[in-house]
């Protein structure tokens, strides 16, 4: 899951994920709402995800990647 790869990605980079989202210009909470309800977020949010990390988008959404 997304959720997952997220908080491995912040603990890695030492900031909270409320950080995490406040860098990549998404809502407060959207972590927890992707892990609570087992969503993923949109295409558009990825590739914020992408611009704001560096990392591809490709592997934010593959399985077992990260």
């Amino acid at each position: 899951m997304i959720s997952d790869k997220v908080t491995n990605y912040c603990q890695a980079a030492g900031i909270t994920i409320s950080r995490f989202e406040k860098l990549c210009g998404i809502g407060n909470g959207s972590v927890g709402k992707w892990r609570k309800y087992k969503s993923s977020p949109s295409l558009a949010t990825i590739y914020k995800i992408e611009k704001a990390t560096g990392i591809p988008a490709y592997m934010w959404i593959e399985e077992d990647v990260i």
